[in-house]
């Protein structure tokens, strides 16, 4: 139900004030640390509307740079995520379908509240409205920063608002009492606040003027007009029970007389702490007519009148009797009333109000069948219940005016009623009720039947059910009378017309009182009343008997029904291991879903994981990969399982399941298990280290020594290990010589004597070269294990260490070697010696002498070991590829001198040599030998130059262009003069992509004629092909050539010589081409459609052809075309899409009804000619038509159709106009205006052609212009012209 037109606009400007102060919040909390960055805030969710009403989501941007009016673009996001978008500020089509022609009837729209915020308006709300709605601003920022998007949810619930009382026309007069009830309730399962206002509509062209509010805050507030009789205490209002709300009105007024009824809001509390108001029902009103007191003229004169509702009843029936006193100034006078039946008095009430009996009916008094009171000033009542036989007779009132004198009253004058006379039926029954389960338990969301079986009833029966309230007074729920009409209760109308409650006789003699989807509150006291009716000869039904019995019913709810507990096997686990979490629901079996939530470890907040609704869709949070599900449903509990497969510190922190319980598709539970702590801990380190050689070692001055660690055992084995040499001199602090980490990067070195090696995957050597004096000390080897977790990422474990204690020990030097610097240039191919001399003088002949040769590549400055011959002829290798090793040779030609011999030598020989001289003394006391000195040469400079190589290639850049699906040749051409016979060549194709940087190499041909592709696709690589058509030509040949193969294309040419002396090949020379620029274009591509606008104007009922035409010299018979149809109707801008033909004619149809579908059909009449025929025209159907076409060609080496061109045609402007049919005589006469004029414009286009075919023969004669041979090759788009 809408609003009304004030509480929309009081909810407008209560919601731009609150987007107006959000606004300025915002700008004062993020001045600090966002100036510049952009901020889009929606208002905060999740969010709960009721269907079929109004709601409005606020949306702001702040920190934007670019104009001050900023675009808004508004999407939902259901279930399964996906994005539906609903409406924008600037592109009025961008809505899907779903939302399209909400948009386009007002129900959705966007007001702006300033250039920088705005309002989602939905006027009627849909359960489809339900989700996740995005509010996003396109950039007009110069860079992207910050937020351009905020979130929040929408809930749709039920509307479950019930206001109801029962109307009534009520004659009061001035100063009486009024009293009237209100039934209140809603069944929202979410917490919310009821507010009831009752009104008095006075004139119903005028609004209606509010009486008095019970607020949703509980309080009580009286309408403008009657604050001062709500503070006399002459209104007010009061809540009875839980749903009933009762307004009273004591000295009633003339200007109270009009139409009263009771209006009911629901509120709900939003995130942000404000209410909003959901719901809004208004209830029957009851009309009531106030009578002034100045009807009775004589102010000492009064009248009195008797009623009754009924004057015929049945034994055991209630009947009131009502006697009524009209008079002026009533409030201030006396009066004594008398019953009279029979002329004999049965009861009287004195001018104070203090009843007296009859001596025949005190008995019944005291029984309580007999009672009088004064109701109000004017009317006095005498209720008899269970009306006997004997109370049938002539009945009349009679009031007497009392004057009070001095303490005491004197009758004055008296007036007497009109007599009636009541008729009591008097009828025998032997009804009897019981109820079948006097005591009932069942649980939440059953179904609850209660059965009352009926015996000994002769006549129609009747029955009602009632439920005892917790003030202990019995509430209508539903009754079915004797005639068949089930009538429901105030506060069960929703229901029953719901069918949750209802009445069936299960067999003829039981009534069934059924209620589905039973709450807690429907526990309680159930009575069930049956009457027996019988029909009088007058026809009259009358109630014979009632008889009633009750029973108990206790329900269990759901919060007491379910119970969600989280437990796990192992919530102490190491790195990797798996954790098993369940989650144990017990209770009925009712639709659960279940929501994963984690708090990750020194988190403040808590997150989602995944959520199973009860549906069976699946939303994940947090990446799926290291997750399984499981869900179990056994008798009275279902399992949840979450499965972690390698834990990780990511992983640890506390869970926790919430179960949510699901009836009739509405929430009625939510219920979180118990949080359960997850540790994830280091695994335990299995780490051990070795050192070698064992400590302590002893080494004399100027040697070299090697350290080994290895690693024995590891924790896993994938681990990897960074490695640290720790030097401890005695008396010193701890010093770092060299460490690698675990990528096995190498990090500084102490100095150049030191140096680490790699010697397996768990090994590693740290040597020391040249050892002096200072190098005494501890040597430690500290190793870190590294593992890495499920997420990829590292983590370490305790390091361990191995020390080894050093001793080195100093001897007298005898060795000298010479330290001249000599230069060496050879040719590639020749041998290479060097020789490393010792001074004779120094030369000794006891001693034994070990040599160490080091190299400096070229343009490079680390010096590196090449290798070494100790002192006992023991040859060590440093870093030497085994090509290399290959071609060197050490020996000693003279006693005095060292030679390393290089055979073959390359470019790669190329820089500086060097050599240290060890020399080693006999130790007579050990017999070991032990270093006594060391030298090193000078440098030996070597150049090793290409020799014979004349590889040359061509380097022009040149351009290739091709057409798709063509052949494209690309060379690499060689300068003839520089090739060699006997060399052999190799060629390496590269590729740069068009619009890309990066050169790839596409293939390389070895000089032995391998293909090595690289990064090629099985498609592009099966259309290449290498070959040498010439001797001194490479040649990459692209069949079907593409759009994907344009770009650069460069060769590079590397020669090959034969070394003679080892039956192997070397490279001895490269080159590389220019570019060959290659751009492969669609060709082929021919059609074109007339693009002239027509006009078409027919009748409605008519047939409608409307043509898109081809021009037929762009028609190719190898070719296949598509035809899209466009519509936009008469008087409206968006242009939608009618069909599409595919080029294998297959239709596709947008947003047409099925009766136009029906009236339309697609064919191609010609081969260049796609037609559209609407049957039986209607007015709908006026407006624009074009089409597009598209051409599709076959790819030849593929087998699939690609798209080659597009054109789009001139609009057919369609006229559908109502038509009668034209009388014979105008038609003749219309047909003989027209033809003479058809008949002239025919013999002018004759004329024209004949003069167009003669100048053109003249044209063609020799020494002229050559023209098209088309008459309309002028005006031809496709064939122009060529310049002269």
């Amino acid at each position: 139900m809408p609003f009304r037109h004030r509480d929309r606009m009081d909810l407008l400007q209560q919601k731009l004030w609150e987007v107006t102060l959000l606004v300025y919040l915002s700008g004062l909390l993020q001045w600090d640390v966002c100036v510049g960055q952009r901020v889009v805030e929606t208002q905060m969710g999740p969010l709960f509307r009721v269907k079929g009403y109004t709601v409005t989501i606020s949306c702001n941007v702040s920190g934007f740079r670019g104009p001050p009016q900023q675009n808004f673009e508004f999407s939902i996001f259901g279930p399964s995520q996906q994005e539906v978008k609903i409406i924008s500020t600037s592109d009025p089509n961008i809505a899907y379908a779903r939302y399209s022609r909400r948009v386009r009837e007002g129900d959705i729209n966007i007001t702006r509240i300033s250039g920088s915020s705005v309002l989602l308006y939905i006027k009627t709300l849909r359960e489809e409205d339900t989700g996740e709605y995005e509010c996003y601003t396109p950039s007009t920022d110069p860079t992207y920063y910050g937020s351009y998007s905020a979130r929040t949810k929408l809930n749709v619930i039920q509307d479950s608002l019930v206001a109801s009382s029962s109307p009534d026309d009520l004659r009061k007069h001035e100063g009486d009492s009024l009293q009237l009830q209100c039934e209140v309730s809603s069944q929202t399962f979410q917490h919310t606040h009821l507010s009831v206002t009752w009104f008095l509509q006075s004139d119903q062209a005028g609004p209606p003027r509010p009486i008095i509010t019970l607020a949703r805050d509980f309080t009580v507030s009286p309408g403008d007009e009657f604050k001062e009789r709500y503070s006399a205490g002459h209104i007010g209002l009061v809540k009875l029970e839980e749903t009933t709300y009762r307004l009273s009105i004591t000295q009633l007024q003339l200007s109270d007389q009009g139409s009263v009824y009771c209006e009911a809001s629901e509120w709900i509390q939003d995130p942000d702490r404000s209410w909003y108001r959901i719901a809004q029902k208004k209830s029957k009103a009851s009309d009531i007519l106030v009578q002034p007191s100045g009807e009775i003229s004589d102010a000492n004169t009064f009248s009195t009148r008797i009623e009754a509702p009924k004057w015929q009843i049945q034994e055991g029936d209630v009947f009131v009797l009502t006697c009524a006193v009209d008079a002026q100034n009533i409030v201030d006078r006396y009066f004594s009333v008398a019953w009279l039946k029979d002329n004999k008095e049965v009861a009287r009430i004195g001018p104070t109000g203090v009843p007296s009996m009859a001596s025949d009916y005190k008995q019944r008094e005291g029984e309580g069948e007999v009672k009088v009171l004064k109701h109000s000033d004017r009317d006095y009542l005498l209720t008899i219940r269970l009306v006997r036989a004997e109370d049938g007779g002539q009945y009349q009132c009679r009031v007497w005016e009392e004057v009070k004198t001095e303490g005491s009253f004197t009758q004055q004058q008296s007036q007497e009623s009109s007599v009636q006379s009541l008729s009591v039926t008097v009828t025998g029954s032997n009804l009897a009720v019981s109820v079948l389960n006097p005591n009932i338990t069942i649980n939440e969301g059953d179904v609850l039947q209660v059965t009352c079986r009926v015996s000994g009833a002769h006549g129609q029966v009747s029955v009602s059910w009632q439920q005892r309230s917790r003030q202990g007074t019995f509430i209508d729920m539903i009754s079915l009378s004797h005639a068949g009409v089930m009538t429901p209760g105030s506060r069960y109308l929703q229901k029953v017309q719901t069918g949750d409650v209802r009445i069936f006789c299960g067999t003829p003699d039981s009534f069934t009182l059924e209620i589905a989807n039973t709450l807690p509150s429907d526990a309680g006291t159930y009575k069930c009343t049956v009457s027996e009716w019988v029909t009088e000869t007058n026809g009259n039904t009358r109630k014979m008997d009632s008889k009633s019995q009750e029973s108990t019913v206790y329900v269990h709810s759901l919060d007491s029904l379910i119970r969600a507990d989280l437990k796990s096997r192992n919530v102490i686990v190491r790195e990797l291991e798996a954790v098993e979490l369940i989650c144990r629901v017990k209770g009925p079996k009712i639709p659960l879903s279940v929501t994963w939530k984690f708090q990750q470890t020194d988190s403040p907040s808590q997150e989602e994981i995944v959520s199973v609704l009860y549906t069976g869709v699946i939303t994940w949070q947090r990446e799926r990969r290291n997750y399984q599900l499981r869900t179990l449903v056994q008798e009275g509990e279902t399992i949840f399982g979450l499965r972690v497969f390698r834990a990780s510190k990511r992983e640890a922190g506390k869970y926790q399941c919430m179960v949510e319980a699901f009836l009739r598709q509405t929430q009625r539970l939510s219920k979180l298990s118990n949080e359960l702590a997850v540790v994830v801990r280091k695994p335990e380190s299995r780490l051990s280290v070795s050192i070698s050689p064992p400590s302590p070692v002893e080494r004399a001055a100027g040697t070299d020594l090697r350290v080994d660690c290895a690693v024995l055992t590891a924790t896993s084995n994938s681990s990897r290990f960074a490695v640290s040499w720790l030097f401890h001199p005695e008396g010193e602090k701890n010093r770092t010589l060299l460490s690698v980490d675990r990528d096995s990067v190498l990090g500084p070195s102490a100095g150049d004597k030191y140096s680490l090696r790699r010697l397996g995957v768990r090994s590693y050597q740290l040597l020391l070269q040249r050892a002096e004096t200072g190098d005494s000390g501890r040597y430690i080897c500290r190793v870190e294990e590294w593992l890495q977790d499920s997420h990829g990422e590292w983590y370490s474990l305790p390091s361990q260490s191995a020390a080894m204690e050093l001793i080195i020990s100093s001897e007298s030097s005898h060795v000298s070697v010479l330290q001249g610097d000599t230069e060496i240039t050879v040719g590639s191919g020749e041998q290479l010696n060097i020789n490393c001399t010792m001074d004779s003088s120094g030369w000794v002949s006891k001693s034994l002498y070990s040599v160490t040769w080091f190299f400096t590549p070229e343009n490079s400055s680390p010096k590196a070991t090449l290798a070494k011959i100790s002192h006992d002829s023991v040859l060590e290798v440093k870093d030497v590829s085994e090509d290399r090793l290959a071609r060197m040779h050490f020996y000693k030609p003279t006693i005095d001198t060292f030679r390393l011999t290089i055979q073959n030598a390359d470019e790669g020989d190329s820089g500086q040599y060097s050599c240290q001289v060890d020399e080693f003394q006999l130790k007579s006391n050990e017999g070991s030998w032990l270093q006594t000195a060391t030298d090193q040469s000078g440098f030996t400079i070597v150049s090793v130059q290409q020799i014979g190589s004349h590889v040359s290639v061509l380097q022009g850049d040149t351009e290739i262009t091709v057409g798709s699906g063509e052949q494209l040749n690309i060379n690499c051409t060689m300068d003839s003069s520089g090739w060699v016979s006997k060399s052999l060549y190799s060629v390496t194709w590269f590729f740069t992509p068009e619009n890309s940087s990066p050169k790839a190499t596409l293939a390389k041909i070895s000089h032995d004629s391998v293909l090595e592709v690289k990064d090629v696709s099985e498609d592009r690589l099966a259309r290449m092909h290498f070959y040498k058509p010439t001797i001194d030509t490479f040649r990459l040949t692209i069949q079907n050539a593409d759009e994907g193969d344009s770009g650069q294309y460069s060769c590079q040419v590397d020669e090959f010589q034969l070394k003679s002396n080892e039956g192997s090949w070397l490279q001895t020379a490269t080159d590389q081409s220019g570019f060959t620029i290659v751009s492969v274009q669609q060709i082929g591509s021919h059609v074109s459609v007339l693009q002239g606008d027509t006009e078409i104007t027919v009748g409605s009922g008519e047939q409608l052809n409307i043509n898109c035409t081809m021009d037929s010299s762009g028609w190719m018979s190898k070719s296949l075309y598509s035809v899209t149809w466009f519509f936009t109707p008469e008087n409206s801008f968006p242009k939608t899409t009618l069909a599409k033909i595919s080029h294998d004619s297959v239709l596709e149809v947008k947003d047409v009804s099925e009766e136009r579908l029906a009236r339309m059909h697609f064919y191609k009449p010609t081969i260049d000619t796609f037609r559209l025929t609407i049957q039986n025209a209607d007015e709908g159907d006026s407006g624009q038509y074009s089409c597009q076409v598209d051409e599709f060609q076959l790819k030849s080496n593929e087998g699939s159709w690609l798209q080659t061109a597009t054109n789009q045609s001139g609009f057919t402007i369609v006229s559908v106009q109502q038509i009668g049919t034209p009388e014979p005589s105008s038609s003749a006469g219309w047909l003989l205006s027209v033809y003479p004029c058809v008949i002239a414009v025919l013999i002018l286009v004759v004329v024209f052609l004949i003069y167009k075919i003669r100048r053109a023969g003249h044209s063609s004669a020799p020494g002229r212009n050559s023209q098209a041979n088309s008459l309309w090759a002028e005006s031809n788009p496709l064939k122009p012209v060529p310049e002269a």
